[in-house]
């Protein structure tokens, strides 16, 4: 589904100081393989999240994918305030070569928006705003889910019946969770990944992975 090779982000400081957020980052991960991947505050998780989804690009190394990725879950970047929930769900629907009407259908029910998908989303209230993002990025039926830290997006019972989405849809799509956070893993994914100074450690268990994660934030203590 996704090779990582060798990948390494840097950033350059006003002062011209090129500084690395991680370098020689390697992983291979199987399609229909659910990645948890356990990073202190710090450690890379978005930079390595933003490189996945393509919203950045490498440094240096290359990640190369087989598969259909989201954008960031928690991403609220392409949307406008200025256009409706239906002009936004076209443009959406035209970049990512959806059938506009599938999409649309499944964004009013999921989300439950009734008539203020007609409206501008500036007249939208926030809960309104998360429950139109994650329906949009949940009804384009992308192979990967790709979700930076937060699954906890819109009310209670919006929070439940995405949950229950990505139980129902298990073998049709599959997620990365990059997180700080140890209690995702168990319930959401396969594989464990830890993200710390020693690189991208692919663990041989989910519980092994919640293990050298505590380890690393002890030794740091």
């Amino acid at each position: 589904m996704i090779d990582i090779e060798n990948v390494g982000k840097a950033f350059r400081k006003k002062s011209g100081e090129i500084t690395w957020v991680f370098r020689h980052l390697d992983a291979r991960f199987q399609y229909n393989t659910n990645i948890g991947i356990l990073g202190a505050s710090g450690s890379g998780k978005t930079t390595l999240i933003n490189l996945i989804t393509g919203n950045e690009t490498p440094s240096e190394g290359r990640i190369v994918k087989r598969a259909s990725f989201s954008w960031p879950y928690s991403f609220r970047g392409n949307v406008s305030a200025k256009l409706s929930g239906i002009q936004n769900t076209r443009f959406l629907a035209e970049v990512y070569g959806r059938d506009f009407g599938q999409v649309h259908e499944f964004i009013c029910d999921f989300g439950e928006l009734g008539r203020v998908i007609e409206l501008p989303m500036r007249r939208w209230t926030q809960e309104q705003r998360n429950r139109y993002s994650v329906s949009a990025l949940l009804g384009m039926g992308f192979d990967c889910i790709v979700i930076d830290d937060d699954i906890a997006i819109g009310d209670g019972a919006f929070r439940r019946r995405v949950v229950q989405f990505f139980a129902d849809n298990r073998d049709e799509m599959c997620m990365i969770i990059a997180t700080a956070d140890p209690s995702f893993l168990p319930r959401f994914c396969d594989v464990g990944v830890v993200l710390d100074h020693r690189g991208l450690t692919v663990a041989p268990s989910i519980d092994a992975a919640i293990e050298q994660y505590n380890l690393g934030k002890r030794a740091i203590a």
